[in-house]
């Protein structure tokens, strides 16, 4: 039999590991390339590994080199929480992004005042509000957590685009809107007002997370995490991470640490596996 050639270990300079960022919505493509140029240096010469770091556009392109790398190129990537749901498909969570309020942020859902809904089985044909339809917060979210409450985002009422916070929460405020979804940090920000009100728990929905497949051997793991843990760790080196990540800093993931998450993911009933394809 003819001898099977075997591929170089990941992280080697015949093999290297791409690591994706998506870019944030704020970041302009040029600043993304440049941060991760930057750290694609850093990152190489800290960890003593073939590390290219690279800038989706999407966390879908994400997902797609993180499955694709069982028996293709090595890849691991950050992904957001919604995007962590289809990605845990092919890889594990292995880091996680700490901002000023911690490792989430905290999502409400909020109706006015009057509002005689007291469970979100309660919206069942209300007047919705978002930014819009690809807004994680006011829409994304949202949708996940009626879909986890047995409600149907098709079952709600009329759905209504804003401009901006500002306007989608004195709509609410005013009862034009029957419910919205927010991040609590941006309601805060803007200021809630007296005639505003949650609806229910918040829910503390990941920012970040670094998805590592199984192919990557857990040596190469470790040391990769290792790395990203120092820099994030590192006043100067922190701000080559803050444009991809806006991070105060990085953690590990520990067992148990995103269950209730994962919990509501799985209440959603949503074919996670073929969403990944």
């Amino acid at each position: 039999l003819p001898t099977v050639a075997t591929p170089p270990p990941p992280g080697t300079a015949d093999n290297p590991i791409r690591l994706l960022f998506v870019r944030p919505a704020a970041v302009s493509r040029g600043a993304a390339n440049n941060a991760a140029e930057a750290l694609q240096t850093v990152l190489s010469e800290s960890a003593n590994l073939a590390v290219e770091v690279e800038i989706a556009e999407s966390g879908a392109d994400a997902v797609e080199a993180l499955c694709a790398s069982p028996g293709g190129t090595p890849a691991a990537a950050w992904v957001d929480g919604v995007t962590y749901a289809a990605a845990q498909v092919c890889a594990d969570p292995s880091l996680a992004v700490v901002r000023e309020d911690g490792a989430g942020a905290d999502f409400v859902l909020i109706v006015p005042d009057d509002s005689e809904a007291v469970s979100v089985r309660d919206l069942v044909g209300v007047a919705f509000c978002r930014l819009s339809v690809d807004d994680l917060y006011t829409w994304i979210v949202p949708a996940l957590v009626l879909q986890a409450n047995s409600v149907s985002p098709t079952n709600l009422g009329t759905i209504t685009d804003y401009g901006d916070l500002n306007e989608l929460i004195d709509a609410v405020s005013s009862g034009d809107c029957a419910a919205a979804g927010i991040n609590r940090a941006d309601l805060e920000s803007v200021g809630r007002g007296s005639s505003i009100r949650e609806l229910g728990d918040a829910i503390p929905v990941p920012y970040s997370i670094l998805m590592l497949p199984a192919s990557i051997p857990l040596g190469v793991r470790n040391t990769l995490n290792d790395a990203l843990l120092s820099i994030a760790g590192n006043a100067d080196q922190a701000e080559l991470l803050d444009p991809l990540l806006a991070q105060v800093n990085l953690v590990t993931v520990g067992e148990g640490d995103l269950d209730g998450w994962d919990s509501l993911l799985r209440r959603t009933r949503l074919n996670w596996e073929e969403m990944a394809r």
